[in-house]
């Protein structure tokens, strides 16, 4: 749930495609956002990709 004017923050790791996704649409890494509610209440939306290399190449260095 986000409160009107809110924000909704999707960060990670993008994979094009997930075999073992729960329906069609996820295994083609498609997700369904309600747009008409979005503008409805003034939110805004943001992405961002996670820095893999730079976290991955810390824990190996532990």
């Amino acid at each position: 749930m986000i409160n009107p004017t809110g924000h909704l923050g999707v960060i990670g790791v993008y994979t094009a495609d997930d075999p073992g996704a729960y329906n069609e649409r996820a295994k083609k890494g498609e997700y369904i956002l309600p747009f008409g509610q979005l503008w409805e209440k003034g939110m805004t939306v943001g992405t961002g990709q996670t820095p893999v290399k730079k976290n991955s190449s810390q824990c190996s260095e532990t």
